[in-house]
């Protein structure tokens, strides 16, 4: 299950512990560049295989 959670608060190091320790299974991270974000947010029909969910 993949989740993406963007906060002005607390870490994703934080956010990622937090999902470990509260659902107890294997927590991933994903980082992508900003400019991926931007692009596939203007351009959803070219979402990258391995981005979709």
């Amino acid at each position: 299950m993949e989740r993406n959670f963007i906060s002005d608060h607390i870490s994703h190091n934080m956010i990622a512990a937090l999902l470990k320790k509260c659902s107890r299974s294997k927590v991933e991270k994903t980082i992508m560049p900003m400019e991926v974000m931007r692009h596939v947010w203007k351009n959803k029909e070219e979402i990258p295989e391995d981005l979709k969910g």
